[in-house]
């Protein structure tokens, strides 16, 4: 029986306001592989191939003499298991060949597992890049007393902290238990032409969305790029909608000098539910599928893991703000690898800079002087990478405005900060301040302020 992890599975009741990608697993069960094992490549567990293995708390490496299974196979072998005497883990580098995981081929990680004793327990599995600061993982639980085929679909893997993950970038192979009596017999990858393969599929996904519905989903997949919605023709022109997002992605891309096709093998996509209540249910249905859970927003708009979301609003129609701003979320996520989960200055300087520029709002002028006078933030502070409060939103946009529109940054320092920002993991800004920028806090206070005041005077 080949035990799955999936999107079907363990939908759990939100907690807290953010995703909580720890808080849930979906327990799995089976035995060994029979018939779909032909599809299963095997690493081989050598102690030459788990040579460089990094091991922490109480896992280790143990070896053995295997039996074939069928007399006319041959002599024994050596056979080598990672097994837990407690809580602990192993960093398996350079278990994933160069050239990474085929992202259209390689379905499932696989892994042959015991459990001793009477309680389940918890894998945490991580397929990561060597510099540790881009990975998918997944969280799965283990039932006790019998040999279990562990099947852990690629695509409903989640992106951790950092970076943008790259499937053809992976590398390294890390588990962790929080429990003794592991074992960890064999280690494989369920693959073939027919298989749906790392990415997510877009029916599967269309389901947990929209489920079923009277009308049917409305898409448009052109221009590199996806929006799909529930909302009927008449409430939202999808047409119409993806031809103009295809403007605010270009403009993203013009402006940073990103590249053109995503780098992550994902388009940018916006889901438009028929209503709130839609929108809302979805948010902590898609964390489940991933083994997490969540808050219903109560925002207009969301960003999850590249999903660019919001609902149809008849007060605007097809070219609602909100679906720019968000789409702007999936843009950076596929097109430059910045995750924007923080809400952080970043991203959320460059999304109210779009929506800004495609639907002008009449009183910006007066947020941003009254914002100037008493409600700016140190610049430190906000460009620190972590979460803002909106109403510090219109700062983001000004010092994102600073660095496009006032002469002083031009585009290859532009695309320099979006490297380092990328390969850094995160988009704290301190860090490239001088190595980029060439200045220190006080001089990019003094440029950014000045600049601003300039831009944004009475009568104006």
């Amino acid at each position: 029986m080949l035990a799955r992890t999936g999107p079907g599975r363990g939908f759990g009741t939100p907690a807290v306001a953010l995703l909580l990608w720890w808080a849930c697993s979906i327990g799995v069960g089976g035995t060994p592989l029979t018939a779909a094992e032909r599809e299963v490549e095997w690493v081989p567990m050598t102690q030459q191939r788990l040579q460089g293995a990094e091991w922490a708390g109480r896992a280790r490496l143990r070896t053995g003499t295997a039996e074939p299974d069928d007399p006319g196979q041959g002599d024994a072998t050596t056979a080598v298991e990672i097994v837990w005497s407690g809580a602990g883990g192993v960093k398996l580098p350079g278990f994933i060949d160069a050239g990474g995981i085929d992202a259209g081929a390689v379905e499932a990680l696989v892994l042959e597992v015991f459990l001793h004793g009477a309680q389940p327990a918890a894998i945490d599995l991580m397929l990561s890049e060597p510099d540790r600061r881009a990975a998918f993982r997944r969280k799965v639980e283990i039932v006790p007393d019998e040999w279990l085929t562990v099947e852990v679909p690629l695509r409903w893997m989640r992106w951790d902290q950092g970076r943008v993950p790259r499937w053809s970038e992976l590398r390294d192979l890390q588990l962790h238990t929080d429990g003794p009596g592991l074992v960890v017999r064999r280690i494989g990858w369920l693959q073939g032409p027919n298989r749906p393969g790392a990415l997510p599929v877009a029916a599967e996904i269309l389901a947990l969305a929209f489920g079923d519905q009277e009308h049917p989903v409305q898409r448009f997949d052109h221009n590199g790029l996806r929006v799909w919605g529930a909302a009927t023709a008449d409430q939202v022109d999808v047409t119409l909608l993806g031809r103009h997002l295809a403007e605010v992605r270009d403009r993203v891309v013009e402006e940073w000098g990103l590249p053109p096709e995503p780098m992550d093998g994902r388009p940018p996509t916006l889901l438009v539910f028929r209503d709130r209540a839609g929108y809302r249910e979805f948010v902590p249905r898609y964390a489940a599928a991933l083994g997490a859970v969540a808050l219903r927003p109560d925002s207009g708009g969301y960003h999850l893991q590249g999903w660019a979301l919001s609902w149809f609003d008849p007060r605007f129609g097809t070219l609602r703000p909100v679906f720019t701003h968000e789409f702007v979320h999936s843009v950076l996520a596929h097109h430059a690898l910045i995750d924007g989960s923080r809400s952080d200055w970043f991203h959320e300087g460059i999304a109210v800079r779009c929506q800004m520029h495609f639907h002008p709002q009449a009183d910006l002028g007066e947020i941003v002087r009254r914002g100037l006078r008493r409600g700016a933030l140190p610049l430190r502070k906000l460009c620190d990478g972590g979460n803002l409060e909106m109403r510090h939103y219109w700062q983001a946009m000004s010092v994102v405005d600073w660095l496009v529109d006032s002469g002083e940054v031009d585009l290859a320092t532009r695309q320099a900060l979006v490297q380092a920002l990328r390969e850094a993991g995160d988009t704290a800004l301190g860090p490239h301040l001088r190595p980029v920028l060439g200045m220190d806090w006080s001089q990019f206070e003094s440029a950014w302020r000045q600049w601003n005041e300039r831009r944004w005077r009475e009568g104006r």
